[in-house]
Formats: C-alpha cells, sequence, structure tokens
C-alpha cells in the first residue's frame, strides 16, 4: 500500500454515499472547502474493488 501498487486498478475510492433512489448526490465538500462530516442520517456504503482491462499486460490473463 505504501507503494500505491493497486492505485491504477482503482477507479474509486473506498465508497460512497448513498440516497433512497440514487448514490452519490450532492458534493463532498463545503462551500468555503473543506470535506463534509457524516451526521445522523447519512448513509454510506464501502464497495472496495479492482479493475483490470482486458489489454493490461501488468495482470497474470488469469
Amino acid at each position: 500500500m505504501a507503494r500505491e501498487l493497486p492505485k491504477p486498478f482503482s477507479v474509486r475510492k473506498a465508497g460512497h454515499w448513498l440516497r433512497s433512489d440514487v448514490h452519490d448526490v450532492g458534493h463532498y465538500h463545503a462551500p468555503e472547502g473543506d470535506w463534509l462530516r457524516l451526521k445522523p442520517g447519512m448513509v454510506l456504503t464501502i464497495t472496495p474493488g479492482l479493475y483490470v482491462g482486458k489489454e493490461d499486460l501488468r495482470v497474470a490473463p488469469r
């Protein structure tokens, strides 16, 4: 992790916010630029994943 080896295969962060009908709604930063803090009632999901393209030669085909 310190060498960031998975970085090219990660298209997202560890998760994202949820709402009842859509995901990734709203802004992650307040107007003044600070990160928003979680508040009661906010929901997020943890969805880690690695995404390897068919033509990526850094990964064995299997």
